[in-house]
């Protein structure tokens, strides 16, 4: 038949499989679609038509008149069956795919049964009662400090701020209709301080008002919320993208103060569910959109996508309220999306990653990238491959530098990776594993993925600039790589990794006799430890769990041994150094005494062995006798270090046996006769280091000959490390431990102090942990069955420590539901509202700020603390200098004169002078952070500018 020409609806059928053939998916084109997303490219809407002409004329496809569109399909696959929403004259917003539409039934289903969706009773019964409180005519008929209390007031929960932040119990279930908690109390316009002062503004903005301005700018709110009302009301039942670009331009002329926040888009959602959508911030919006595989609307602002969230719960045929909880259900926080070209990871290509498991980049020259300083990383990370790479030019060892800021710092666990070859994706995975470094790897940045698809697919329009990690950002990408996951093809079981390559070098070198050298006091802790090793021999760390008690144990004694040998830290050194004094026959050897472990195994005992004639008995020597040993054989006479963890877990008495005695300094060298019969004595260069969970058992249950043979040192929680450190949404990670543990002091009571949890917790290789999804692991699989012990099995007392949201007390159980990849933001958000200040503790002034934290951690409070805890002058000073250095201070003189004058202010009582007072205005935690900014304050690009849904 003749082929009609191509105009008005179209439908092609242009999926394409691994083998370049075209099957079965749907493409909607309309021309004046294409005329307006498109304006004035001509060039863009022919190629659009030809790409439909070429595959009529190569026979692909067949074309057929149906109405008022037309219908183009492969000649091998079925006509459609049903109706097309779009079909219907005026394209209509809330269509989806028959595949998306069964998942969001599947997913009502699934939230139905687990009873996590609100029943409408209950929403209608919320909305009721907060259009009772809240609603516009109530405002209406207040005015002065009573209006002003009712919108803005703290310190009670009868306002509408703390009704739509964090009232979320049997009177009104706020999360239910989307969460808005993060960021800080600026958001609101207005606040009050602890103080109370009304304040407005953040930070060097923030400005103190009086009553009068307070009032004012509150009948300012309330004039602009009843403005507002009554645009949305004129709206009627128009759900389409036209009309609601129009409600946006009205919102942003008469509320202008509320147009942009998401307080204010959740107020007017109470109030129109079925108008308004509960996703309060932009991204969530474009995201849920995205994962309908709709294209988002291109006008900006908060009110444009609600017609379409309307239009697919009129769909569905549920309320707004139960389509805004399964859509949240089904696609989670946004994802980012990055592209690995496949060209860059080496001849292996797809099979070498699929065999990995992993996401691996090129670049061994750059080194381990764990240990760059969390306040200053990007600078590091920039020197880094500066140095690595010193022919670049700016332009590359930009790109060069951000890709890695990426892949190390910006990618979570659930972002999605493809695997590219130019447009065409070859497969997509899943993070779930934080960066690691495998340095015998030639693809060494390496992170764990769970691969999602393996079936190729060619992205919309081109995406990476031709680096090696990038971002997937064109809407009509993401919703390719959705459509993609509806129908995925798994891959098989991963390939064995490739056999190493056997090469040069193998073998570390065998080390020179060395002079041996005079070790230097070291600073801080483990000063502290070396002076009690050269004073009594054996020291003994111990503290709650948490404390860096075996990192101390560690790092001293690697410390000591690698100046002794070599002049310089530890950590300097190469790996063959590091070996020759780390490890099971090196100079600094590790045991774990646990209740099995006996004499026998620490000093000598006869041990079965296997022989050809039967079973014989031998005698073996243990670890200790073994160190002492080669110890008295080293010709340099180096010192041994021996470090014995949890040490209280063992019968220590027993283990020792006669050589306690002989641990003590004037005893070294004193012979003893074994129960072999052999002589031996411990000798002048061997050191013994412990460590002690007070959680277990307290010091002074040790048995008196053990305590007086060692000195102690205690290590208590200390939040400093994570002073820089806040978990998405707006969690300050040092602050929120350092109330954990109040808490702990206050509901435990027994031994309380010996319980609290340390700050090792949540630091990785030194640096403070920075993912939310890191974060929530922690919390559910190490902190919350730790204080499951403390209550002994009494969760209403394990509520009062992590929360009622978090801890079901009544049924005795974890909400374990909670603690998923996709609600970790939730969890955080929790945690918030049991101590909801700690959300607004960024929001004041700089030297509020600095006051509030001051209280316990800076400048002339610590110094307090140092001082009372009876630190030397160089474990303070060394407190100072880290303390600056992440600052970017690193004058010593500048820092030795600062420390200097808190101790004497300390010390003397004062008085305070100007020039003392401007040493206490540094804010912890770095610049404030506005919640309608796009900043987390950590660095990177938040997509939850001010709450999420």
């Amino acid at each position: 038949m003749e082929q009609p020409e191509l105009s008005g609806w179209h439908k092609l059928v242009l999926e394409r499989t691994p083998r370049g053939e075209f099957t079965s998916a749907d493409l909607y084109v309309h021309e004046e679609e294409l005329r307006s997303r498109y304006p004035g490219n001509e060039n863009v809407q022919a190629k659009i038509r030809q790409v439909l002409q070429d595959l009529r004329d190569r026979g692909l496809i067949q074309l057929t008149i149906s109405g008022k569109w037309q219908r183009v399909e492969t000649s091998s696959s079925r006509p459609p069956d049903g109706r097309s929403a779009l079909s219907d004259g005026p394209r209509m917003t809330g269509d989806v795919s028959p595949q998306v539409h069964a998942d969001l039934v599947a997913t009502h289903a699934r939230a139905l049964e687990a009873g996590e969706l609100l029943s409408p009773d209950r929403a209608q019964a919320d909305r009721t009662r907060f259009r009772q409180l809240f609603g516009p005519d109530v405002l209406r008929q207040l005015d002065g400090e009573a209006l002003l209390e009712r919108m803005h007031g703290t310190g009670n929960k009868e306002n509408l701020t703390y009704w739509l932040e964090f009232k979320d119990d049997d009177e009104f279930a706020t999360r239910s209709y989307g969460v808005i908690a993060g960021g800080n109390a600026a958001k609101f316009g207005l606040y009050r301080t602890r103080e109370g002062q009304w304040v407005t503004g953040a930070g060097k903005r923030q400005r103190v008002l009086s009553l009068a301005e307070a009032v004012a700018r509150a009948r300012q709110h309330r004039d602009q919320i009843v403005r507002a009302v009554g645009a949305i009301e004129r709206l009627g039942g128009d759900r389409s993208d036209e009309a609601y670009r129009a409600l946006q331009r009205e919102l942003d002329d008469v509320a202008p103060d509320l147009v942009d926040t998401a307080w204010g888009h959740k107020y007017f959602a109470l109030l129109f569910p079925e108008a308004i959508d509960s996703f309060h911030v932009r991204p969530y919006q474009d995201w849920n959109l995205l994962c309908l595989l709709q294209r988002p609307p291109d006008a900006p602002g908060r009110f444009v996508c609600a017609g379409r969230f309307a239009a697919i719960a009129a769909l569905l045929g549920w309320s707004q309220v139960t389509t805004m909880q399964v859509l949240s259900r089904r696609n989670g926080r946004p994802l980012s999306h990055y592209l690995v070209d496949v060209g860059h990871v080496g001849p292996e290509g797809l099979d070498g990653l699929l065999a990995r498991s992993a996401i691996a980049l090129p670049g061994a020259k750059t080194t381990d990238l764990r240990d760059l300083p969390s306040d200053r990383w990007k600078d590091a990370l920039r020197q880094r491959v500066s140095l690595a790479f010193p022919d670049l030019d700016g332009r590359e060892l930009q790109r060069r530098t951000t890709e890695l800021g990426w892949f190390v710092h910006d990618v979570e666990h659930g972002d999605q990776v493809l695997v590219s070859r130019g447009q065409e994706v070859l497969a997509i995975g899943r993070i779930t594993g934080d960066y690691a470094f495998a340095a015998d790897d030639e693809l060494p940045h390496q992170r764990t993925v769970e691969w999602l698809s393996v079936r190729p697919f060619v992205l919309a329009t081109p995406e990476s600039l031709g680096g090696i990690f990038d971002h997937v950002a064109r809407p009509e990408n993401i919703i390719a790589v959705r459509t993609a996951l509806l129908d995925p093809q798994l891959p098989g079981p991963p390939l064995p990794p490739p056999p190493p390559i056997p090469g040069k070098g193998d073998e570390p070198p065998i080390p020179q006799p060395h002079r041996r050298r005079t070790v230097p006091p070291l600073g801080g802790i483990r000063g502290r430890v070396q002076a009690i090793l050269d004073r009594k021999g054996q020291a003994i760390l111990y503290g709650p769990p948490g404390t860096g008690k075996t990192h101390w144990a560690e790092r001293t004694a690697c410390d000591l041994a690698a100046w002794e040998e070599h002049g310089k830290h530890f950590d300097e050194l190469d790996e063959a150094s590091k070996s020759a004094i780390r490890g099971p026959t090196g100079r600094v050897r590790l045991c774990t005494f646990h209740p099995a472990f006996g004499y026998e195994d620490f000093i000598e005992g006869y041990r079965p062995e296997p022989k050809a004639s039967g079973m014989s008995f031998e005698r073996r020597d243990g670890v200790f006798k073994r160190l002492c040993r080669d110890a008295a054989a080293s010709t340099e006479r180096w010192t041994h270090f021996l470090i014995v963890d949890e040490i209280n877990r063992g019968d220590v008495p027993r283990i020792f046996g006669e050589l306690l005695t002989l641990l003590e300094v004037d005893k070294r060298g004193r012979l003893a006769v074994l129960p072999s019969g052999e002589s031996f004595s411990v000798p002048p260069n061997v050191r013994v280091i412990g460590t002690m969970n007070t959680a277990d058992r307290s010091i002074a249950l040790l048995d008196a000959a053990l305590r007086r043979r060692f000195g102690f040192v205690e290590l208590m929680p200390d939040v400093t490390p994570l002073r820089n450190a806040v978990i998405k949404p707006a969690l300050p990670l040092g602050l929120w431990l350092q109330r954990l543990n109040r808490r702990i002091l206050q509901h435990v009571k027994r031994d309380a102090r010996n319980l609290q949890i340390g700050h090792a917790y949540f630091l990785d290789r030194g640096q403070p942990i920075e993912s939310t999804t890191r974060f929530v692991q922690i919390l559910r699989e190490d902190v919350i069955p730790l204080l499951e012990e403390y209550c002994y099995a009494d969760f209403r007392a394990l509520a009062e420590l992590v929360g009622e949201k978090i801890v079901d007390a009544e049924n005795q159980r974890i909400r374990d539901e909670l603690f998923t990849a996709d609600r970790a933001t939730e969890v955080v958000e929790h945690l918030l509202a049991l101590d909801p200040d700690l959300a607004t503790t960024r929001v004041v002034s700089d030297e509020d700020e600095t006051a509030t934290w001051s209280r316990e951690l800076t400048n002339i409070p610590l110094m307090r603390r140092l001082l009372q805890e009876g630190r030397s002058a160089e474990e303070i000073l060394e407190v100072y200098r880290a303390r600056y250095a992440a600052k970017g201070k690193t004058d010593e003189a500048w820092v030795a004169g600062r420390v200097a004058t808190y101790r004497r202010i300390v010390e003397q009582g004062g008085p305070v002078t100007d020039d003392d007072d401007e040493l206490d205005d540094e804010t912890p935690y770095g610049p404030s952070s506005s919640t309608d900014a796009a900043g987390s304050g950590n660095g990177k690009t938040s997509p939850i500018p001010d709450g999420q849904a």
